[in-house]
């Protein structure tokens, strides 16, 4: 009776430790489960700014491209400025010697 009552005690108090052994993996369970909900939140933050910042890079590429045309659009009209410069130049310098000549041949013919 005696062996029977300590195998009980010695049960309950197995039964016990199990039951508090599982209330601990419980709460490990629970915080680890805790820890990859923060560790999924925190990946999917860094997964949209890093969207963004393709996006913002996208938008930056295309901006430069943008400018970059432009800017050669512009070197092409300066060149094109600078070219119809030195025709009208190299008129007006034509023109002069036509008239220069034209005024020497005039003192010629007066003297």
């Amino acid at each position: 009776n005696y062996d029977i009552l300590a195998a009980r005690k010695t049960i309950l108090e197995l039964q016990k430790k199990l039951d508090e052994e599982a209330e601990i993996f419980r709460e490990k369970q629970t915080g680890f489960r805790g820890q990859l909900e923060l560790k999924d939140r925190l990946l999917a933050s860094k997964e949209h700014d890093l969207a963004e910042l393709s996006r913002k890079v996208e938008s930056l590429q295309i901006e430069s491209s943008s400018l970059q045309e432009k800017n050669n659009c512009q070197e092409a009209d300066r060149r094109a400025a600078v070219e119809r410069y030195e025709e009208e130049k190299s008129e007006l310098v034509q023109r002069l010697n036509e008239v220069e000549r034209e005024r020497d041949e005039t003192r010629l013919q007066l003297e």
